[in-house]
This record gives C-alpha cells, structure tokens and sequence, in this order.
C-alpha cells in the first residue's frame, strides 16, 4: 500500500513537467517561422540586435528603441547570420532559417 501512495505521489510533478516541456517547445516552435520574413518582436532583450530576413538576403531586420527597422546591405553584398554582417556575395552560403531544434538546444 505504500509503494501506491508513492507512485501516486509523483504523478502530479510528472503531469507538470511534461506541460512544462510542452510550453517550451510552443515558444521554442513560435520564434522562427520560416513562411514568414523573419521580422522580430522587438522588445528590450533584443534591443539593438539584427535578424536575418528570411525572404531576401540582401535585407535584415534590426530592433532599434523596440521598432523592428528593414536595412538593406551595400549592392553585391548579402547579409550572413553568422557573422551578423552583410559580406560579399560569394563568401554568403544559404541556410535553413528555422533550423530543427534538439531538446539539448532549447534549454
């Protein structure tokens, strides 16, 4: 009878924590849309950062005083995620924008 009392015991923090996994993952799923052009909300944690724009590379978003602001790179250049930079045309290699994501990576 004991060993009943504990498993039903653990039930309710195992409930929780696999609602909890699933809120993750709806906001893990929510910040990139590939159909979309990648303009971000704006807020006080990205102040000041850029985004890819997922429909045209010569394009990228920035967030200046929560405003989401289009800029456009220098003609024959591209703008690279990875270096948060435009950069020449031949140096700039596609990639997916919303990349899967393993469990590892959203914690």
């Amino acid at each position: 009878m004991s060993q009943l009392n504990n498993d039903r015991s653990i039930e309710p923090i195992i409930y929780l924590a696999i609602l909890f996994l699933a809120f993750i993952c709806t906001f893990a799923a929510e910040d990139c849309n590939p159909e979309s052009d990648g303009k971000p909300i704006c807020s006080e944690r990205n102040n000041g950062m850029r985004f890819r724009n997922y429909w045209d590379p010569t394009k990228y978003w920035s967030c200046n005083d929560m405003k989401a602001i289009s800029n456009g790179c220098q003609p024959s250049k591209l703008y690279d995620e990875k270096s948060q930079d435009c950069i020449n045309w031949y140096e700039w290699v596609w990639s997916n924008p919303c990349p899967e994501l393993s469990a590892g990576e959203i914690f």
